[in-house]
């Protein structure tokens, strides 16, 4: 999610999946093309961090990337706790909706201008701070309802010298919410699929395959995709 692009327009696209039902944790790479790093800085400026209990070895770490139980950034370090609850876990709330204590902390080497709590892709809580905000501790409750998830973010609108990036971004997986009901983003997320999905399909009819059987198949994905997306809207 995080890597050699504008981070914020990759989150874009990560939000709609998980206001879809997808527990689709965010990852990094620099992917960088070595002749030209000069122009982003070096391999390893957008990293995946797992949290790690004792011994980490190479298996367990990939099995907490696809836990979600990790954060993704290229140089702020952030962590969210939500009602004792950490990034990949999930907490069960009441019919009527519930309030939900949370603890979040920061620590970046160059000034953060944005730190919030996210709910569903919307911010629900921003904490600002009157100096350059390169450290923060807070705590603070949210009020929530149905099913989604929540998950912090730190951003800055511009580059900075010290860190070889568009900007500096950061974010934790999402913690997930189970309540009564769906999200109420579903049908708004998979609209936007499903316009996606059309363009894709109408782009397949302009392009040369090398048989209608190859064609058939991709247009068989396109088919189920759109089949998924629709039946989210009920």
């Amino acid at each position: 999610m995080i890597g050699f692009a504008d981070h914020k327009a990759s989150e874009a696209v990560w939000y709609q999946l998980l206001n879809c039902g997808f527990h689709l944790p965010a990852g990094a790479g620099t992917d960088v093309m070595a002749n030209y790093s000069s122009l982003r800085g070096p391999v390893g400026v957008n990293r995946v961090y797992v949290r790690g209990d004792g011994l980490l070895d190479h298996a367990l770490f990939l099995n907490r990337v696809m836990e979600g139980k990790s954060f993704v950034t290229n140089g702020p370090i952030l962590g969210l706790t939500v009602e004792g609850k950490n990034s990949g876990d999930s907490i069960a709330i009441t019919a009527k909706g519930q309030t939900l204590t949370y603890s979040a902390f920061l620590r970046s080497q160059v000034p953060i201008d944005h730190f919030e709590v996210i709910w569903n892709g919307e911010a629900i809580a921003t904490h600002k701070l009157t100096s350059v905000m390169t450290s923060a501790d807070v705590k603070g409750s949210i009020k929530v309802k149905g099913s989604g998830w929540l998950l912090l973010r730190a951003w800055s609108e511009k580059a900075h010298v010290d860190l070889p990036d568009l900007y500096a971004y950061a974010s934790t997986n999402p913690i997930y919410i189970k309540g009564v009901g769906k999200n109420i983003q579903q049908k708004i997320s998979a609209n936007y699929f499903l316009k996606w999905i059309n363009r894709i399909e109408a782009k397949i009819e302009e392009l040369s395959f090398r048989n209608e059987y190859e064609k058939s198949i991709v247009l068989k994905d396109v088919q189920d995709a759109k089949y998924f997306y629709q039946n989210l809207l009920h």
